[in-house]
Order: structure tokens, then sequence, then C-alpha cells
């Protein structure tokens, strides 16, 4: 398993924002990504969210394809902190 992080680089609490630099990171070394995954790794962008809703954050349909491009699927792990009791 290989992991990266945008919290030390992206300033804010939008998802998509986090995801968009990811991407600018990924997309400049397409050539080598397609050759990892051709040789049968797997790659996925794992996204945790917590808020005051059930739903989990949009995820803009442009990212989506430009993580798609890259053979990326994009999965989010959301926590719905409305149920928590108040401490």
């Amino acid at each position: 398993m290989w992991a990266m992080s945008s919290e030390q680089w992206v300033d804010s609490p939008r998802l998509p924002i986090h995801l968009e630099w990811l991407l600018e990171q990924l997309e400049p070394h397409q050539a080598v990504i397609t050759e990892i995954l051709a040789n049968g790794a797997t790659a996925d962008f794992f996204c945790y969210s917590s808020g005051r809703t059930s739903i989990p954050p949009a995820i803009p349909r442009v990212i989506r394809k430009r993580a798609n491009a890259l053979g990326f699927t994009i999965e989010v792990d959301h926590h719905d902190t409305s149920t928590d009791p108040v401490n």
C-alpha cells in the first residue's frame, strides 16, 4: 500500500479542493501510473468526511473524470456527526 495526503498542503475543509491538489500532483506522472496499473495494481482516492448530515460531500463530475482518466476511483467514507452524543 502507498498513501499520499494533502493535509499539509491544502488549507480547506472542502473535499474537492483536496482531490484537485492530488490530481495536480499525479497527472504529470500519468504514463508511470498507467504502467503500474497495467501490472495489476489498483488505485483509489479514499477520503474521510464528517459533518452534520448523512449526505457525503459531492464530488464534481470533472474531478471524477480526471481521476478516472488516471485509473483511480474515488471512495468517500462519510461520518454523520448529527447523531453523535453531546459531550
